[in-house]
């Protein structure tokens, strides 16, 4: 029999080590594989699909090899590969990968090293979707129920890009303050994606200028600064606030842009993440 038709089926995870500590807390309870394909299963939350996995394995190396392909339902660019070595003996399975796309040569607990054992009996126990039902609006579209997230989901286009908007409910399961926000945001969408850049260029314009620049290059006008940003995603709070999410254009190698206004479109913040 083959390692791929040995490996299929639920695998529970017995130790995650990452960069030499082992961590406790993972999310991850079990690994399944099926076919070709692969996924995570986290108890605490559904799987909705987002992410879509395959693998494939080559016995005849020393060690033998295993590669991930993974590829993101929200995010249509190039599939993410992980490259790995595995020992498969018995009921016991091991899974090393390395940083950067770099095959290990090795099993070690520098990297990211998994020990695996096989799940016996009844799949394991997953968080079962809420089967909230979409809703229909008219400036917003179809808006979708994200249990994991805990929040309302549609996408609208700007121009050639296609924008998330994300609506949380108040405590009372309500979202009748954020719909109207959103509804009022979306109407004027070329306004606020303005009003957005031109305060992230007012707090952040100076610290990318004094410390994110090759050397030699000259700064960048709060113009140029704007028009790296691209807007992916709006989130609409229970209180009429909102946070525009933006792609930095490589202003911060790669960080996500937050700007957040009140429901008076008075800026309260303006960050860049990792």
């Amino acid at each position: 029999m083959s390692d791929k038709d040995t490996i299929q089926g639920f695998w529970q995870i017995v130790s995650y080590v990452s960069g030499g500590t082992r961590i406790e807390n993972y999310g991850v309870s079990h690994l399944q594989y099926f076919g070709n394909k692969c996924r995570e299963i986290v108890p605490s939350l559904v799987d909705e699909g987002n992410v879509q996995c395959t693998f494939r394995l080559n016995e005849m190396t020393d060690p033998k090899r295993i590669d991930i392909t993974m590829k993101f339902a929200d995010a249509p660019s190039a599939p993410y590969k992980q490259r790995g070595i595995y020992e498969l003996k018995g009921n016991r399975l091991k899974l090393c990968f390395g940083r950067d796309d770099v095959r290990p040569e090795t099993f070690t607990r520098d990297l990211q090293l998994t020990t695996l054992k096989r799940h016996m009996g009844a799949p394991p126990e997953e968080r079962k979707p809420s089967e909230m039902p979409p809703l229909e609006d008219k400036v917003l579209g179809r808006l979708v129920w994200k249990d994991n997230a805990n929040w309302y989901s549609a996408e609208i286009e700007q121009g050639d890009a296609v924008v998330s908007v994300c609506l949380q409910r108040d405590a009372a399961g309500s979202l009748e303050a954020s719909l109207d926000r959103a509804r009022k945001v979306v109407r004027s969408l070329r306004k606020y994606t303005r009003l957005a850049r031109k305060h992230a260029a007012e707090r952040l314009l100076q610290v990318m200028n004094e410390h994110w620049l090759d050397e030699g290059e000259k700064p960048l006008t709060s113009a140029a600064f704007q028009k790296r940003m691209t807007l992916t995603s709006i989130v609409f709070d229970e209180e009429g606030g909102t946070t525009f999410y933006h792609d930095d254009g490589n202003l911060f190698l790669g960080h996500t842009i937050h700007v957040s206004l009140d429901a008076e479109d008075n800026c309260i913040d303006a960050h860049f993440s990792g």
